[in-house]
């Protein structure tokens, strides 16, 4: 798989999931979510390129995990509304 390929399907996932917590959370949330992801997702780059001795092919299938892991914080917080009338 060519790296522009595994790139541009990492971008579509994390703007995926910034979108979902776009729409249950809103704009703020939906932007620290994709920067959090971003950054997650260089972080197991290069982690996993380290640990696997530049195996760049397990690096890049390593950043997959970030939107995965963006997905179930989202999924897993409530919704912002909040009940005042207790």
């Amino acid at each position: 798989m060519e790296p522009l390929y595994g790139f541009v399907i990492l971008l579509l996932a994390i703007l995926t999931v910034s979108l979902f917590a776009y729409s249950r959370r809103g704009a703020v949330y939906a932007a620290f979510s994709c920067l959090g992801m971003a950054i997650l997702a260089v972080a197991l780059y290069f982690g996993a390129l380290f640990i696997s001795d530049g195996a760049e092919l397990t690096a890049g299938i390593s950043t997959l995990l970030a939107p995965i892991a963006g997905a179930l914080i989202v999924f897993t917080t409530s919704y912002g509304t909040r009940n005042d009338n207790e």
